[in-house]
């Protein structure tokens, strides 16, 4: 029974965190900000939760903000992100040759398979100890991820919200990432999967486990 509830809570999890890769883009108005020399520009936010940028709202060309000198500057696309051209923006003046124009961020699918997964890791920590000390126990939960995650020669991406097991101890759920090279998931779970205190591990993004659970004895 607890091997069924752990295999149908992982791909559960998983699923419903993956949902939040289908947001739609939001819709920003124009605002007019002022460059250095006191020229004004308008400049529109693009984007959703899982990147934004700044485009000029004549012409659409990406920019980007200097904090240093104060300045917007056009912005090209190099190796799938945006980087300063030096150049600043003023409206009505020709643009650089390389300047992103109608720029779009390449978005991978959260159901590309790659070196990722996510583990449901045991804490030791009852939901108990967990309601009285909830700070303590969290740190005490990324301690163990990060040190599972070493083992397995992975590193942590992220840590979602603990959930509580049958017998009542909450179980780590993180996201942990290949240190090796490579996009196949497997090598990384099969290690994951030797460490005592991992009770499950699947594919980051891929709603089901890649081999199906032993039946319980």
């Amino acid at each position: 029974m607890k091997k069924i509830f752990l295999a149908a809570l992982l791909p559960l999890a998983v699923c419903l965190f993956g949902l939040r890769s289908y947001a739609g883009p939001a819709f920003y108005a124009p605002i007019r900000v002022t460059q250095p020399d006191g020229s004004v520009i308008e400049i529109r936010k693009r984007g959703d939760e899982r990147g934004s940028w700044y485009e000029s709202a004549q012409g659409a060309y990406a920019l980007l903000y200097d904090a240093k000198t104060k300045w917007w500057y056009f912005a090209a696309s190099k190796e799938g992100r945006l980087v300063s051209l030096g150049v600043p923006y003023r409206e009505g003046e020709p643009a650089p040759l390389p300047a992103a124009k109608d720029y779009r961020p390449v978005r991978v699918s959260a159901r590309r398979v790659s070196g990722e997964a996510i583990a449901l890791i045991k804490s030791g920590i009852t939901s108990v100890d967990y309601a009285a000390e909830p700070e303590k126990s969290r740190a005490a939960m990324r301690e163990i991820a990060e040190r599972t995650a070493a083992e397995a020669e992975g590193v942590v991406v992220q840590l979602f919200s603990p959930v509580p097991s049958e017998e009542g101890e909450m179980l780590i759920m993180a996201h942990i990432k290949d240190e090796r090279p490579g996009k196949d998931p497997r090598p990384l779970i099969e290690r994951l999967k030797k460490i005592p205190a991992v009770l499950n591990a699947s594919p980051n993004g891929i709603s089901r486990p890649l081999s199906s659970p032993k039946p319980s004895p």
